[in-house]
């Protein structure tokens, strides 16, 4: 079986976007257009690989929702709309806007690379160094009821050591939790049967020596942060995840287990 072609271009549908935000995003992809992964303006919706939305457009969110393009999509505006992947406030930064379209397109690689990690819970192939700062030999699950979402935190933890287990939802993370040991649980905060704020008070609620809880959200404005800490999250990420954030909130949590021995 040969590998899957990765390329470095993809093309943009920008939907909704008013003459003026459409015109500077468009100048931007064309002055970045000699940076790897590229991203140009695509022609169409139906001819792009990924598109970048105005939230705050119902009849645009709608018409990504009925392409399906909605893992695809990178929403700007004050909304997160119901199965958003990527979300960003506005103003409009376009570095951000490029930023998160490579986080959907690893995504996607993620999900369609035949040689990655399948499995529920996969024990990383390499051993910690003990002067590597920067792997992690512990055990997270992961709750996100967004697939492509789930898959690519799935993958970003793996990559730093992790042994990850997946959960669909509040209750299935639940169910996981009274079956095995996890050190660090990141729960997504906006999912439907069970939000992640809730699903966190469960978890610090049920017994001593709970993991730790990082929420995970699209908001990530201050209130939505100390929401976060009145749930009694221990850690809180924007997304699209930052890699160093990311490996910070992994460092932390294994210096806070060094000094309870």
């Amino acid at each position: 079986m040969s590998q899957p072609v990765v390329t470095s271009r993809y093309r943009v549908a920008l939907v909704g976007f008013s003459a003026f935000e459409q015109q500077a995003l468009e100048s931007y992809f064309r002055l970045a257009a000699g940076q790897t992964p590229a991203f140009e303006p695509a022609a169409s919706l139906a001819d792009s690989d990924f598109c970048v939305v105005d939230g705050d457009r119902p009849a645009a969110v709608e018409e990504v929702r009925a392409a399906a393009r909605m893992a695809a999509a990178v929403f700007i505006g004050q909304q997160v709309p119901d199965g958003a992947v990527m979300h960003l406030h506005r103003p409009i930064d376009a570095r951000q806007v490029a930023r998160a379209l490579e986080t959907l397109m690893l995504a996607r690689q993620a999900v369609a690379d035949p040689y990655a990690p399948k499995t529920a819970a996969a024990r990383p192939a390499r051993r910690p160094r003990a002067a590597d700062e920067t792997h992690f030999d512990i055990d997270v699950l992961v709750v996100d009821d967004i697939d492509i979402a789930r898959r690519l935190l799935q993958v970003q933890l793996q990559k730093l050591g992790c042994r990850v287990t997946t959960a669909v939802s509040g209750a299935d993370a639940l169910e996981r939790l009274q079956t095995s040991h996890f050190r660090i649980v990141f729960s997504d905060v906006e999912m439907k049967d069970m939000d992640g704020l809730a699903l966190c008070q469960q978890i610090k609620q049920r017994r001593k020596g709970a993991p730790t809880v990082v929420l995970v959200s699209a908001q990530s404005t201050p209130s939505d942060r100390v929401r976060a800490t009145i749930a009694g999250a221990d850690g809180f990420l924007g997304k699209p995840i930052d890699a160093a954030e990311l490996v910070t909130v992994l460092r932390t949590c294994s210096n806070r287990r060094r000094r309870a021995r």
